[in-house]
């Protein structure tokens, strides 16, 4: 390859490099370090708030809804 081949591809990654770098960049988010503290449910009380909290949503698929997959305990 010539020389001035070699510059002009050269000059293009670097430009295509800054350009990436000096690109728009997202805002920072403000988190909050408070954890919620969840009210303590049983297991029918976690289904029950779920099946209500969907019943407010309308026009969910049939077999589409949230399913909780509770852990085996042995």
């Amino acid at each position: 390859m010539k020389k001035s081949q070699k510059l002009v591809f050269g000059g293009l990654a670097v430009m295509l490099i800054g350009t990436y770098f000096m690109g728009p960049q997202a805002p920072k988010p403000e988190l909050d370090p408070k954890i919620t503290s969840l009210p303590a449910m049983t297991p029918g009380q976690v289904e029950a708030s779920v099946r209500k909290a969907e019943e407010s949503v309308p026009n969910i698929r049939p077999n589409n809804e949230a399913e909780i997959v509770w852990p085996m305990t042995a």
